[in-house]
């Protein structure tokens, strides 16, 4: 569609008639695109005319968010200014582009890299789900879904901004489910025996795929994990527990013995 064709055929309308009663001012080259105030580039248009000409210069320099804005203002009501037009579909998601494609060249003027803006936003959402609990996204298990396969594909195309990449955010995410698990002992999966047994099954399974990230592959992993059945908490230490590892060695030994006549 010549959407040019459409917008001069309304200006000209425009400019050869006597419009009496309800009209608006309407700038033929649009001040964001260097049109003025002078008499020659104003034209007098009717409530409807007036906001197809700005739907159709958004068709004309679609690029132009200066006059996306204008358009979608347009369809705000006020005590002066009445719209019965409804905010076409199309209208909105060029908007969302528009935004888009400004905070992309512009990165440092989007609200969530202002700090101040993050903590506000943070602060009004935990206010929110504090008082509608059962809103927040964690109690639907369609929004979890949807949530999870979001994160998984975004770390999937930018793999380096896993929190697993950063040492500062594991250390963090460590310490809050420590201290969320202390205070909580009995959503700790690893005090459920049928979230144990899954979670043994699936490390199994990875394991079985990725032999070479076994820990026991990892020199570090291996010290680390010398040092810390050398201290207090080595289960030696514990009589119970040193007594079902001499059971097991002793059925071990048994059936090897058996098995080899």
């Amino acid at each position: 569609m010549n959407y040019q064709k459409h917008y001069d055929t309304l200006i000209n309308r425009a400019k050869n008639r006597l419009l009496e009663g309800y009209s608006e001012r309407h700038h033929i080259v649009p001040r964001c695109m260097g049109g003025t105030n002078r008499k020659d580039n104003l034209v007098a248009l009717t409530a409807e005319e007036h906001y197809v000409a700005h739907q159709l210069l958004v068709k004309m320099y679609p690029g132009n968010h200066k006059l996306i804005h204008a358009a979608k203002m347009m369809t705000i009501s006020s005590s002066n200014n009445i719209r019965n037009n409804k905010l076409y579909g199309w209208l909105k998601l060029k908007v969302s582009a528009s935004k888009k494609e400004y905070y992309k060249n512009n990165p440092e003027k989007h609200p969530m890299n202002n700090p101040e803006t993050r903590a506000k936003m943070s602060a009004s959402m935990k206010e929110f789900y504090k008082n509608n609990p059962e809103k927040h996204p964690s109690k639907s298990p369609e929004t979890r879904s949807k949530m999870s396969a979001s994160m998984k594909e975004f770390y999937k195309n930018n793999p380096e901004k896993h929190p697993s990449k950063s040492p500062e955010a594991r250390a963090n995410n460590s310490a809050s489910k420590k201290e969320y698990y202390k205070n909580n002992p009995e959503k700790n999966p690893m005090n459920n025996p049928e979230a144990k047994a899954k979670h043994s099954a699936r490390m199994t399974e990875y394991y079985k795929n990725n032999p070479e990230k076994h820990p026991s592959k990892s020199p570090e992993t291996r010290a680390k994990r010398s040092a810390r059945m050398k201290t207090e908490t080595n289960p030696s230490k514990n009589p119970e527990t040193r007594a079902k590892m001499s059971a097991s060695m002793k059925e071990y030994h048994r059936k090897k013995k058996l098995a080899n006549g």
